[in-house]
């Protein structure tokens, strides 16, 4: 009724009787219909009503509830403050969980349907993988998202979601669940989105390539859509020694992963010295078997070298992880 009133020719009764959908097929009238009706979206309502739409297509879909009638008849308006409400759900199917191969085909139709109807561009299974093609084509840490998309090198437990898998999950979730986390270094966010998917309440990440916090922005955006939940992910295109000079927000836990001993020694230390002013908990990832051509960044990177950095800079309790034959030891330092 808003879009008729806006200037939308679109009513049943109208159409059938339109001699400029006269010879069209079916499809091609529904598509004209749904053409007028974006027309008008603007002019009928307020520029956050779609968005308010599809975060109830996202929850309806986080029950577990798709192919849902998404046509302009069944939006209604609420009087009171004019936030939308789909209805019309006799022809909708309870998968009873939000994975499967069913649901998630209904989900990406629906999200498809929308994007026909509405205008608009919610991400689908084909845009994912798509990105996965293009933005994410270079990364250096391979990412698993779940149910069949992957980067190249997903298994290899030396980075990526295979290494959150091997090892940094049973040691790192534990530390993060709840808490607020500074990550420094956060190349393509994987490990960032691991700890939030793992129960974290918020992580902010600095990252200094413009091309990996793209990245970052892409997994996350990937992982939302996924999982279909919201994660409280920040990333800064930044030097990891801004941490030094400039507040990132109330933070509990601050984390390196195989980052910190691309700094100086000096540098290293006063990252540590810091972080034990504001947390009780760093952790950091070390490397056992730099390349030759490493030089000096092969001895900062041990966990030796680590754990005494951290003694001697504030964070006199040291617990090392280190799995036989594993090059990516973690250690987690506390003050007391």
């Amino acid at each position: 009724d808003l879009l008729v009133k806006a200037g939308a020719n679109i009513l049943t009764a109208n159409v059938e009787k339109d001699p400029s959908l006269q010879g069209l097929s079916e499809d091609e009238r529904i598509y004209e219909v749904w053409a007028r009706g974006r027309r008008c979206l603007g002019l009928a309502l307020p520029e956050a009503f779609l968005p308010q739409l599809e975060d109830q297509l996202d929850r309806i879909h986080a029950c577990g509830v798709a192919r849902l009638s998404l046509t302009f008849g069944n939006v209604m308006v609420d009087a009171h403050d004019g936030s939308p409400w789909l209805i019309d759900l006799e022809g909708s199917t309870d998968y009873g969980s939000r994975t499967g191969i069913l649901f998630d085909h209904e989900r990406d139709r629906d999200r498809q349907k929308y994007n026909q109807i509405y205008g608009r561009t919610l991400l689908t299974e084909q845009q994912a993988r798509q990105a996965l093609r293009t933005r994410l084509a270079d990364q250096y840490a391979p990412v698993d998202f779940g149910r069949g998309l992957a980067t190249y090198g997903f298994w290899n437990t030396d980075s990526g979601t295979g290494r959150w898998d091997y090892l940094n999950s049973r040691v790192v979730a534990p530390l993060v669940a709840g808490k607020r986390v500074l990550d420094l270094g956060a190349n393509n966010g994987v490990m960032d989105l691991m700890m939030l998917k793992a129960g974290a309440a918020s992580v902010v990440a600095l990252e200094y390539s413009p091309a990996y916090v793209e990245m970052a922005k892409t997994v996350h955006q990937l992982f939302e859509w996924r999982d279909i939940k919201r994660y409280a992910f920040t990333v800064h295109q930044k030097d990891m020694r801004a941490f030094l000079t400039e507040s990132f927000g109330n933070i509990d836990v601050v984390t390196a992963f195989c980052s910190l001993y691309y700094l100086e020694p000096d540098e290293m230390a006063a990252i540590i010295r810091r972080a034990a002013e504001l947390v009780p908990v760093l952790i950091l990832q070390a490397k056992t078997h730099a390349r030759p051509e490493a030089g000096e960044k092969a001895g900062k990177s041990t966990p030796e070298y680590l754990s005494e950095l951290m003694k001697s800079n504030g964070f006199p309790i040291v617990e090392c992880f280190a799995p036989s034959g594993f090059t990516r030891p973690i250690l987690v330092g506390r003050r007391q």
